[in-house]
C-alpha cells in the first residue's frame, strides 16, 4: 500500500510538473511575440507622432477614435459570446463554425447600421476647423472599410485563442506591424498626412484579416452556415451587454470628439499624443485577453476558478500600480518618447498614465466575468458612465488638454467600480 500511495504521489507530481512547463512555455510564448507585436505598433505610432504636424496628427486622431468607436459599437461583446460559448463548444467543429458565421454576420450588420453616423460627423468636425471637405470623406470611407476588415479578423482571430495557437496569431499581427512600420518609414518623416496615416493602417488590417481567416478555417467546417442554435445562443449572451457596449462606444471616444468640437487643434493632437501612451496599457490588457480570459473560461468548476482569479488579479494589481509609479515619478521618460513638440505636457503625462493604470484594473475585472459568461447587470454601465459623463461636463469640460484628461477620470472611475462590484458579488455567492 504504501508503495502504490508513493508512486500515486510520484505521478501527481510529475503532472503538476508537466502542467507548469507547459503554461510556462505559454507565458513565455506570449510574452516575446506580445513583446514583438507592440513593439512594432509602438514604434509606428511613435514615429506618427514625432513626425507629423500637430493638424495633421488632430485629423489622424479623429479619424482613429471613429475607427475605434466603429469597432467598438459592432462588436457589442460578439467576440467574447464566440470566446465564452467557444470554450464550451470546444472540439464540435460544426457548432464553432456556425457560431463563427452568426457572429460575422451581427458584426457587418451592425457596421452598416452604424456607419453612417460617421459620414455625417467626421467631416462636420472637419469642417469646423476650416480642414478640407474630401479630405473627411475620403477618411471616413477608409475607416469604414478598415473596420469591416478589423471586424472579420478579431472574431477569426478569437477561434485561434479558444485554441491556445498563440503563435501564428501573434506572428500575423507582427507582420501586419511590420507592414504599418515600413510604410511609415518609406514615406519618410515630414511626408506623412493624416490620409497616409489612415492608409498604412489599412493596408495591416487587410494582413491581418486575410491571416486570421487562413489559420482559423483549419479548425472550422466548411460549407457549414450559422443556424438557429447558435444565433440564439450569441443572441442570449450579447442581449444584457447591447445596451451597455452601444453606450461605451460613445463614451470610449468622447473626450476626442467633445474635444475636437470645443478645443483648438493643439489639444486635440495632445490628448491623441496622450493617448498613444495608452499603447502600454493595451501590451498589458492583450496579455489578459489571449491567455487569462481563455484560461479562466475553460475552467470547468467554480472552486479552481477563485483560487486562479486570486493569483492572477494580485499579479494584475502589482502591474497596475508599477505603471502608475512610472508615470507619478519619472514622467520626463514618458515625455521623451512622444518627442519634442510634447515636452511642455509634464503634469499631463502624470495624469494620463494615472489614468491608463486604473482603466487596466477595471478591464481586467470585466475580461474575468466575461470569461464566465457571467454579463448580468452590464446595463449598470449605462447609469453609471452617464452620471460620470454629467459630473465631468459641468467640474472639468474638454475645452484643454488637462481638463480633456480629468474629464476621463469621471467617466472611468464608475466603470472601474461597478466591475470590482460585480466580480466580488459573483465570487461571494454560494
Amino acid at each position: 500500500m504504501g508503495a502504490l500511495a508513493s508512486r500515486t504521489l510520484v505521478s501527481d507530481l510529475s503532472g503538476t510538473q508537466a502542467r507548469v512547463r507547459v503554461w510556462l512555455g505559454r507565458v513565455a510564448q506570449l510574452v516575446a511575440g506580445q513583446s514583438v507585436v507592440q513593439g512594432l505598433a509602438l514604434v509606428t505610432g511613435l514615429l506618427l507622432v514625432r513626425s507629423m504636424t500637430k493638424q495633421q496628427y488632430a485629423e489622424y486622431t479623429l479619424a482613429a477614435s471613429g475607427l475605434a468607436m466603429l469597432n467598438v459599437a459592432t462588436d457589442l461583446g460578439l467576440s467574447s459570446a464566440v470566446l465564452g460559448i467557444g470554450g464550451q463548444w470546444r472540439g464540435d467543429s460544426t457548432a464553432l463554425t456556425g457560431l463563427i458565421h452568426a457572429a460575422l454576420r451581427y458584426r457587418r450588420r451592425l457596421l452598416y447600421g452604424i456607419a453612417p453616423a460617421l459620414f455625417i460627423a467626421l467631416p462636420w468636425i472637419f469642417a469646423r476647423h476650416g480642414w478640407p471637405l474630401s479630405t473627411a470623406i475620403v477618411i471616413a470611407l477608409l475607416v469604414f472599410i478598415a473596420s469591416w476588415l478589423q471586424a472579420g479578423a478579431v472574431i477569426y482571430g478569437t477561434v485561434l485563442k479558444l485554441e491556445f495557437a498563440i503563435a501564428p496569431l501573434q506572428l500575423i499581427d507582427a507582420l501586419g506591424g511590420a507592414i504599418r512600420l515600413a510604410s511609415v518609414l518609406l514615406l519618410g518623416v515630414g511626408r506623412i498626412t493624416a490620409l497616409n496615416a489612415v492608409s498604412i493602417n489599412l493596408l495591416g488590417s487587410v494582413w491581418q484579416f486575410a491571416g486570421n481567416r487562413a489559420r482559423a478555417s483549419a479548425y472550422l467546417d466548411r460549407g457549414v452556415r450559422s443556424g438557429q442554435r447558435e444565433q440564439q445562443a450569441i443572441w442570449d449572451f450579447t442581449r444584457p451587454l447591447v445596451a451597455a457596449n452601444l453606450f461605451y462606444a460613445a463614451q470610449g471616444q468622447l473626450t476626442i470628439w467633445l474635444t475636437g468640437i470645443f478645443a483648438p487643434v493643439t489639444a486635440i493632437a495632445e490628448v491623441g499624443a496622450l493617448g498613444r501612451l495608452g499603447q502600454v496599457t493595451l501590451l498589458m490588457n492583450t496579455s489578459v485577453a489571449l491567455l487569462v480570459q481563455p484560461y479562466l473560461a475553460r475552467l470547468p468548476i467554480k472552486g479552481p476558478y477563485r483560487v486562479r482569479l486570486l493569483q492572477i488579479t494580485i499579479l494584475e494589481g502589482v502591474a497596475a500600480v508599477t505603471l502608475i509609479l512610472s508615470g507619478l515619478c519619472w514622467p520626463q521618460l514618458w515625455l521623451r518618447i512622444l518627442g519634442w513638440r510634447y515636452q511642455a505636457l509634464e503634469r499631463e503625462v502624470m495624469m494620463a498614465i494615472v489614468l491608463a493604470g486604473v482603466v487596466f484594473l477595471g478591464d481586467c475585472f470585466y475580461l474575468s466575468l466575461i470569461a464566465r459568461s457571467r454579463t448580468g447587470y452590464q446595463w449598470l454601465r449605462i447609469p453609471a458612465a452617464l452620471s460620470g459623463i454629467i459630473l465631468g461636463a459641468i467640474l472639468s469640460p474638454p475645452a484643454t488638454t488637462m481638463s480633456a484628461i480629468v474629464f476621463q477620470f469621471f467617466v472611468v472611475i464608475p466603470y472601474v467600480i461597478l466591475q470590482a462590484y460585480l466580480l466580488g458579488r459573483y465570487l461571494l455567492q454560494p
